[in-house]
């Protein structure tokens, strides 16, 4: 094949892994990255001496022979980057001030369960056992569905024959409506915190079973430790990332792009121009409105995106102790809410790490605090910059009083103090109303295919999580991939993992 050109905007997760398999199956790959690092969200930054994490607390893909491992191997991640392993997913605190502990031993979380309700024995059994039996089910989820042969599609359906009735049963079922059918007042209340509500319960059963069996955890030094590996993997087979270089265009010319514009004035062509960005800043700025479709169009007004998140972590001068970790933190009841960015916050997650001294001095703990709050107030208070940074310190107030209740005289020990705001996220993102993953989960939506590729537009194609009815940096990489397989088809090349 005579070398064809891509350009990529964005070196995040998505970005880089469709940067690797162009290249490996012979594009000559050139990524166009705003920042100084790679990476994306999935990111460290530094305060004083201490590393807080931007994104990753678990990564699905780490054990051999599992789902996603093969492309963290091709992308080099299983081979540069460690990973640790926690006792607790997450433990909800309730209005009774009863703690509920999601173990990642699918045994003690049974016994667990059922002293805080014997009544419920039955549910929680049926609910365990079929965690057990899914918990090593790989269900291929990796290839672009309209590239997917009639023998992936019969392999696929043979494999999950003897769990199709209870798969259907649990993906039917939202965690909203799994709680009602608990006796116990602390399970119902606890079980729709586990993700997001309207969540199929089938989705956090594949996640405990995963965690049963190792195939995720957390990565040690931080997420930032993942955008390094794929890096390093892409410039190994002979991709070129331009950091510190902002897109301001996709050129087209007669209904196809042909390269980009930076914020520079440089131009830069191309056979194929992929963005692997935030999906509204590529319709709205990089193509002026001019080539969305109708359904794209319609989904951006009827779609929210994700939750938008308040975040302070502190570095604290001594090492907290807790029973386990936790991948997640303890979500507790703030009683009464409070009021944050003019809206009442009824909870709030609180993650402990003591445990990863790559992070941090010896002797000592961080302490992540996440509050949901909704991105539009926010972007209001940023409007007026004494508004935006009294707001902030209103935040940094409310939560201390709540952790001196729990950790007395902490604020006398607090080396190190970070405060960000979905407005944070929008600023160093570009991500639509700073949103963390994607869009929203709608059950209407779930699973919903949705199009990489624009109907007038010849040549352009988009991956990432605006891409996906459902986020995460698995999700990511593998959008990336998938589309290097549909340009590889169009090619008629044979594609290559490696």
């Amino acid at each position: 094949m005579e070398d064809k050109s891509v350009i990529i905007i964005g070196a995040g997760i998505a970005g880089l892994a469709a940067g690797y398999y162009a290249q490996t199956n012979g594009f000559k790959v050139t990524i166009f990255e705003m920042h100084d690092k790679s990476g994306g969200l999935c990111t460290c930054w530094k305060r004083k001496d201490y590393k807080i994490e931007g994104c990753v607390h678990i990564l699905i893909g780490t054990k051999e022979g599992m789902l996603y491992n093969d492309i963290w191997n091709e992308l080099g991640v299983i081979q540069n980057v460690n990973f640790g392993y926690s006792d607790v997913y997450y433990s909800i605190e309730t209005l009774s001030k009863k703690v509920v502990n999601i173990y990642t031993d699918l045994d003690k979380l049974e016994s667990h369960l059922k002293d805080i309700s014997k009544e419920d024995s039955k549910l929680i059994e049926e609910i365990i056992n079929f965690i057990k039996t899914i918990r090593n089910l790989n269900i291929p989820v990796e290839k672009e569905p309209s590239l997917a042969k009639l023998s992936d599609k019969i392999k696929n359906f043979i494999n999950v024959i003897p769990f199709a009735l209870q798969l259907q049963k649990w993906n039917s079922i939202s965690l909203e409506n799994l709680s009602k059918k608990f006796k116990s007042d602390v399970l119902k209340e606890a079980f729709p915190l586990l993700w997001y509500p309207e969540m199929p319960a089938l989705f956090i059963f594949f996640m405990l079973g995963w965690l049963n069996v190792k195939n995720g955890g957390y990565p040690i030094s931080g997420s930032e430790q993942i955008a390094k590996a794929m890096e390093k993997k892409f410039r190994e087979v002979g991709g070129e990332i331009k950091l510190k270089s902002s897109v301001e265009k996709i050129i087209v010319e007669d209904n196809q792009a042909v390269g980009v514009k930076l914020k520079n004035g440089e131009i830069h062509k191309s056979d194929y121009v992929i963005s692997a960005c935030d999906g509204k800043t590529t319709f709205e700025k990089f193509l002026d409105n001019k080539f969305q479709s109708k359904f794209w169009k319609t989904f951006y007004e009827e779609q929210k995106p994700s939750s938008t998140v308040v975040k302070l972590v502190l570095g604290i001068k001594e090492k907290i102790e807790t029973p386990e970790k936790s991948y997640l933190g303890t979500n507790i009841v703030l009683d009464p809410p409070v009021l944050i960015a003019g809206e009442k916050i009824k909870r709030m997650s609180v993650y402990i790490n003591n445990f990863d001294k790559t992070m941090m001095p010896d002797n000592s703990t961080m302490i992540e605090v996440t509050l949901i709050s909704d991105y539009t107030r926010w972007n209001e208070l940023s409007k007026d910059q004494n508004l935006y940074n009294e707001e902030k310190e209103k935040v940094k107030k409310i939560v201390l009083e709540i952790l001196e209740k729990k950790y007395p005289n902490i604020s006398s020990k607090i080396e190190m103090l970070d405060i960000s705001t979905p407005v944070t996220i929008q600023r160093y993102s570009h991500n639509y109303n700073g949103a963390i993953q994607g869009w929203h989960p709608n059950p209407k939506t779930m699973g919903l295919y949705l199009p990489k590729q624009l109907p007038t537009l010849k040549n352009f194609f988009m991956c990432g999580h605006w891409t996906e009815s459902l986020g995460g940096v698995p999700i990511a990489a593998v959008t990336g991939k998938n589309i290097i397989r549909l340009i590889c088809k169009k090619e008629k090349i044979n594609f290559k993992n490696k």
